[in-house]
């Protein structure tokens, strides 16, 4: 159950760095687009006066959100695999199983006393 997540967390994030980082560099291998006869750019239908640079500024655009928003797709990633990571250790497979916690009152109580700031004489 794992591996299928991690491979899907890990082909998203792949995916994000690569359409940022495509996008961004579309000025060094865009221009090899224009050349093949018959290629419309979506800049074509945006401002067809210069197609080639009104699709050079939507993949830029587009690169530039993408890796700006990485860190919070690999963020979400991290904490999804986390958090089925979790629920697998603490899930008990036997109903036998039981996890043993302090009353919440105890550890109240515990927490006071060792927070607590001896008098001085």
């Amino acid at each position: 159950m794992v591996l299928p997540l991690s491979l899907v967390t890990f082909a998203l994030t792949l995916t994000w760095w690569a359409a940022g980082v495509g996008g961004l560099l579309y000025p060094l291998w865009g221009w090899a687009l224009h050349h093949i006869p018959g290629y419309t750019g979506v800049g074509a239908y945006l401002l067809p006066d210069s197609p080639v640079l009104a699709t050079t500024l939507i993949h830029m655009v587009a690169g530039a959100l993408f890796t700006l928003t990485v860190p919070v797709v690999a963020r979400v990633s991290a904490g999804v695999q986390a958090t089925v990571g979790r629920a697998l250790l603490l899930t008990p497979s036997d109903d036998a199983v039981r996890v043993h916690t302090q009353p919440s009152g105890r550890a109240d109580e515990h927490d006071q006393a060792r927070h607590r700031v001896p008098a001085h004489a």
